[in-house]
């Protein structure tokens, strides 16, 4: 009916065939650059820096879209480590997943109830949290989380060690472990070189390519503030534990630095880990810098120190501020960045 009312020609029904596939073809051709996911493989490319790495029948705990549906569509239907088994922990608060997945597609597994992250004493009957699943299943399986606990999840960690598995974590007993840092310096660490990265500019926060980016970025820091969280509940071994999680941030920095110049990722990067990345890094170095002045005699160490610590408290500061940031340490960073001198400030954890 449209097109016989703009001209009587346009009656003939090839005629409108033909004028329809013309116009759907250029909108193809106008937006087509910039749609083609044809060579997007970054979901494939992040089951293979994980899975072939794994033990045998290696437990993945996953929480959120991106590492479960990547994980299990991989596993299940491309066959890639079938032997994995992949546990959204959201799914594992449901009385399906103990019901009907459990005793089928996890058999084996102990899943005494339903998942909540609760202390012991807040549980009712047939609930368990964190702790008492690891408790159960820790002597039968390697087990493994990606993307992440809740943050009012804190059950395992008096018990359990979270050592960086690439971009995943593992978990260990402490009873198990003499020296968590033997093992951060064996297990694999996320190298930006082997994996193609998204471009940021290119993706929406919303996206998967933009969220899986940052996971590989942040997990570049992970062993280092691994380590400070021990540090700060390690008064004997404090010293130590801060050396090393220094060393393992240099390094994680390093690879994002060489990545940047060699341009295989964006030069505005640190505003997605200005805060994770940045504010840690400054943290270990003055931390250390007191304690090094502490001990006398190593002024050059104090003063590179130092200047690590500015630099990246800098860099979290300018990008807090320019993100809105609503981190309470923006304005003690500033302050202390307007100091000439740190000479004989404490810092201390």
């Amino acid at each position: 009916y449209i097109f016989q009312r703009i001209h009587p020609l346009f009656s003939h029904k090839l005629l409108q065939l033909s004028v329809a596939v013309l116009a759907v073809s250029a909108q193809i051709k106008r937006n087509f650059n910039e749609n083609n996911e044809s060579e997007n493989y970054y979901a494939y490319h992040y089951a293979q820096s994980i899975l072939p790495l794994l033990p045998n029948n290696s437990i993945v705990l996953t929480g959120g879209d991106l590492p479960t549906n990547v994980f299990r569509y991989h596993t299940i239907c491309e066959q890639l480590r079938p032997d994995v088994y992949v546990m959204d922990m959201q799914f594992m608060a449901a009385g399906w997943f103990k019901n009907v997945l459990a005793p089928t597609t996890f058999a084996g597994v102990t899943v005494p109830g339903l998942y909540r992250p609760y202390s012991d004493e807040k549980l009712q009957p047939g609930q368990y949290n964190l702790k008492g699943f690891l408790d159960l299943n820790i002597d039968k399986f390697a087990i493994f989380i990606c993307n992440g606990v809740r943050l009012d999840e804190v059950t395992h960690k008096q018990h359990y060690y979270m050592i960086p598995y690439n971009s995943c974590k593992r978990f260990y007993r402490k009873t198990d472990i003499g020296n968590p840092v033997e093992y951060l310096e064996e297990t694999p660490r996320m190298r930006l070189d082997e994996w193609p990265m998204p471009d940021m500019r290119q993706y929406e926060d919303r996206t998967w390519e933009h969220t899986l980016k940052v996971v590989y970025l942040k997990s570049l820091a992970e062993k280092g503030i691994g380590l400070w969280h021990e540090a700060v509940q390690n008064k004997q071994n404090k010293r130590y534990l801060l050396e090393h999680g220094l060393k393992f941030m240099e390094e994680g920095i390093e690879e994002l630095e060489r990545a940047i110049r060699d341009g295989r990722i964006e030069e505005d990067v640190w505003q997605y880990l200005y805060d994770h990345v940045a504010k840690n890094m400054g943290h270990f170095c003055m931390v250390l810098r007191y304690m090094v002045e502490e001990d006398g005699n190593n002024d050059a160490r104090v003063a590179a120190l130092e200047q690590c610590g500015r630099k990246y408290w800098g860099i979290f500061a300018d990008w807090a501020v320019d993100a809105k940031s609503t981190d309470p340490f923006v304005k003690e960073a500033r302050r202390f960045l307007a100091m000439k001198s740190f000479k004989g400030l404490k810092f201390n954890i």
